[in-house]
């Protein structure tokens, strides 16, 4: 009788470790393929056409996801020169894809207390609104993320359906960096900073 592979993954835990995650290697196997043969490779492609570095990476790891489904995940993240500014993460299961993003607001410590107040508070963010942290002794004193993400079931869903999902996530972000990038968010154009910040939830 062929053994289980749960059973199999029991025998490989040792006792120095406080939890045990069990992982089915078959469908690991299967879901670390879509992720780093599918999907890697367009990441890569894309991201090294733009002026912003994707951290170079030989071999490229997948992560383990909390999830309802058994989910693998995959992150990257683009840089100008040591400064981050985007994260996405691509997650996937037997029964669905997630596609997830990060933007990094960073603001110098002398930004009006109301620009900041009008971020965090604008109404077409309610539901997902930006979060504030404070790095006293940063440049960007003041950084605002702003974290968005979406999916739906394989079902009906074509693999390039993904791939035009990501590059779509990747430009919306781009583009929202390079409106801040040169200039701070003041009261002439806090109005058309949140309408491309907004851009970011109307990609998914």
């Amino acid at each position: 009788m062929k053994e289980s592979w749960y059973i199999k993954e029991c025998r490989k835990v040792t006792t120095d470790r406080d939890y045990v995650i069990l992982e089915n290697s078959e469908v690991k196997r299967k879901l670390d393929d879509i992720l780093i043969k599918s999907y890697w490779p367009h990441i890569q492609n894309y991201c090294n056409k733009t002026k912003y570095i994707l951290p170079f990476e030989k071999n490229k790891e997948t992560d383990f996801e909390l999830s309802y489904d058994y989910t693998r995940s995959l992150s990257f993240m683009l840089f100008d020169e040591r400064i981050p500014f985007f994260r996405g993460k691509v997650c996937v299961s037997l029964e669905t894809w997630l596609l997830g993003s990060e933007f990094f607001l960073g603001l110098p410590k002398e930004t009006e207390p109301d620009i900041i107040f009008e971020i965090l508070g604008n109404t077409r963010f309610v539901g997902n609104p930006p979060k504030l942290h404070i790095y006293k002794d940063h440049p960007s004193y003041f950084q605002i993320t702003f974290n968005n993400g979406s999916g739906k079931s394989w079902v009906g869903t074509e693999e390039n359906e993904v791939t035009e999902k990501i590059i779509q996530t990747i430009d919306v972000n781009i583009m929202l960096y390079e409106f801040v990038k040169h200039k701070m968010v003041n009261r002439d154009n806090i109005g058309e900073f949140i309408t491309k910040a907004y851009k970011i939830y109307e990609s998914y």
